[in-house]
């Protein structure tokens, strides 16, 4: 494929800004390790939900966001563009699209008979939301 401005698309010394419009290969939801991040306090801002994503386990749904692992062993990682599959969690997430960031800590709730325990998030405590405070302050620009 040949684009008309490929010579500054090519050419990684030119400086020059594109005189048409920008390419991108098509992204994909990062991964977001929930077992390593277990315990951990988050703060998630819901970006938006999409249907019918083919996985190796069938279609399934699952609510995009920005994920920002604020204390923990992977304390100060985010995550763009994370998809969240585990039904708790999405229930937690899916009303504040577009609203509102969610704080909480990240753990499993009471499984039923034959089922594994549901991911979901926990209310942040008064020092949680003290920390998430700071952490959002250094990193505001991630949750533009």
């Amino acid at each position: 494929m040949t684009f008309q401005n490929q010579s500054v698309f090519g050419n990684p010394n030119n400086n020059a800004a594109p005189s048409g419009p920008v390419f991108a290969t098509p992204a994909s939801g990062d991964n977001f390790d929930l077992k390593a991040n277990e315990g951990a306090l988050l703060l998630i801002k819901p970006t938006g939900f999409t249907e019918g994503i083919n996985t190796s386990y069938g279609q399934a749904d699952a609510v995009q966001a920005t994920i920002a692992v604020v204390d923990g062993p992977n304390a100060g990682e985010i995550v763009e563009d994370a998809l969240i599959f585990p039904k708790v969690l999405q229930g937690q997430l899916k009303k504040h699209i577009g609203k509102a960031m969610v704080p909480g800590r990240l753990g499993k709730g009471t499984a039923k008979p034959g089922q594994s325990a549901p991911w979901l998030l926990s209310d942040a405590n008064e020092q949680d939301m003290q920390a998430v405070q700071a952490f959002y302050n250094q990193n505001s620009d991630k949750f533009a």
